[in-house]
């Protein structure tokens, strides 16, 4: 993992490989200009023009490249090492996780609030691959002195924790990262059940470096019911298709799945081939029909069942809340639930179940792509944007609406701020809602729609002037 940096305090450039400073140059007073700037787009792994294009490329795979306005300090750098990140962090001024990528003008999204979309350029289709990076919802990490008596865990709230120790072949340091999603390829996994959360290791640097990786299965109560046959499955990283036994040695006294020996990184998920981890869902199914997305889950069983959510998302890292549906608590019998989402995303966006019980407890179902096709004749934009709360926000299309229009505002977890029905508007095509002093700072989406139509746009709201 590359990280470069350019500390205008003390006029030092850095370049970080896995968190350890590689290089730096620290410019004389004279050789240093904070204000130069060069005209033309910014690009990544390469010149974008002149001759030296073709021979300055970064020869390698990029994926998760982040832009901030301040140079990021080591320890900063270590936290954020193996770990996605929310695209509102203070200072980001670009994130392209590259997850939704796609050849073409723009076809690189920007998950940060300033809209830097980006274009791939001197590739094709085939060079997009599956990465290999070590990347997790959350990530622990120790770059330590000495490795005697070292031990490094990552928990999770109900799916078990993972603890690296007797590190041997003097490493720089050691990552834990967890992922709290079904893994990208399932393949080998025999009884996964509604096993959704996957722990992975990444060593960095030492001669021939070996490890031991402790599973402990104590707070997932799943696990506990016949444990005899657990299994920890593993592979090397994120791009291999196939898991495999780890021959962990099983300890049904300390709810523990050891493995000694590990060579380098790998990653380690929970299944049990003869007795699958407890799943009551059937099937999930999300559809686009004309303007729509039709929904549709299937359970055998409930227990204990207080609710469903139902979540959407365009990167598989910032997810959307629907809506939430009622369970029937306890059920020995076939329930069919159906819903519908009326403002779907544009393109390629993925949803996922939550089926949370009466004491708190979530699982997740596997997640279902759909492809939006709606057609859209025309756009709108929002002014001023950013605004403070408290004043009004215009809303211009492209072309005359004739029909009634449904303005709504949310914020990223799908919180709703603000629902009305605008009838009469000045002419046709500009409309004006009051955003309430009360609504806290943050980006928002505003979605409106007409008889025909969805457009959808951020928003960014800033504290009210008067506060």
């Amino acid at each position: 993992m590359l990280q470069r940096f350019m500390d205008q305090s003390s006029r030092t450039r850095y370049i970080y490989v896995n968190g350890v400073v590689a290089a730096s140059h620290t410019h004389g007073v004279g050789e240093w200009t904070s204000s130069e700037v060069d005209a033309g787009p910014v690009t990544i792994g390469g010149e974008s023009d002149g001759s030296a294009e073709s021979t300055n490329r970064f020869q390698g795979q990029i994926d998760e490249v982040s832009y901030w306005n301040k140079a990021l300090s080591q320890t900063e750098i270590r936290d954020l090492m193996c770990k996605s990140l929310i695209g509102s962090e203070p200072n980001l001024y670009g994130y392209w996780n590259f997850d939704g990528a796609g050849m073409g003008v723009n076809n690189v999204p920007d998950l940060s609030s300033n809209g830097l979309t980006g274009t791939m350029k001197n590739m094709n289709a085939t060079e997009i691959v599956v990465s290999s990076i070590p990347l997790g919802t959350a990530s622990a990490y120790s770059y330590p002195v000495s490795w005697a008596g070292f031990s490094l865990t990552l928990g999770s709230t109900s799916k078990g924790n993972m603890e690296v120790k007797t590190v041997s072949g003097t490493p720089v340091s050691v990552h834990i990262y967890r992922v709290d999603n079904v893994p990208n390829y399932t393949t080998g996994l025999s009884g996964l059940g509604n096993n959704n959360t996957y722990f992975g290791v990444f060593i960095v640097g030492g001669t021939s470096p070996t490890y031991t990786s402790v599973f402990d299965y104590s707070n997932y109560p799943d696990a506990n019911t016949n444990e005899a046959t657990l299994i920890l499955n593993s592979r090397i990283d994120n791009s291999i298709t196939t898991w495999a036994d780890a021959s962990a040695t099983l300890n049904t006294g300390l709810n523990t799945l050891t493995k000694t020996g590990n060579n380098n990184r790998a990653e380690f998920i929970l299944s049990n081939p003869s007795s699958p981890l407890p799943i009551k869902l059937l099937s999930f199914e999300a559809n686009f029909n004309v303007d729509k997305v039709d929904l549709k889950w299937i359970t055998a069983s409930e227990i204990n069942n207080d609710y469903f959510t139902i979540e959407k998302s365009k990167d598989l890292k910032n997810w959307e809340i629907v809506s939430n549906v009622s369970g029937a608590g306890n059920s020995n019998t076939t329930i069919e639930y159906l819903d519908v989402d009326y403002s779907p995303f544009q393109g390629i966006s993925y949803y996922r179940l939550k089926q949370t019980d009466f004491d708190g407890a979530f699982t997740y179902s596997n997640i279902v792509p759909v492809r939006v096709e709606k057609k859209q004749s025309g756009e709108f934009s929002l002014f001023p944007n950013p605004l403070q709360s408290g004043e009004h926000l215009k809303i211009q299309f492209s072309e005359i609406i004739e029909s009634e229009v449904l303005i709504v505002l949310r914020d990223t977890k799908g919180e709703e701020f603000f629902s009305k029905v605008v009838l009469n508007y000045e002419d046709k095509s500009l409309i004006a809602i009051p955003i309430d002093k009360t609504i806290p700072s943050g980006i928002y989406l505003v979605t409106a729609s007409s008889e025909n139509q969805i457009y959808n746009q951020k928003l960014i709201i800033k504290g009210s002037s008067n506060n």
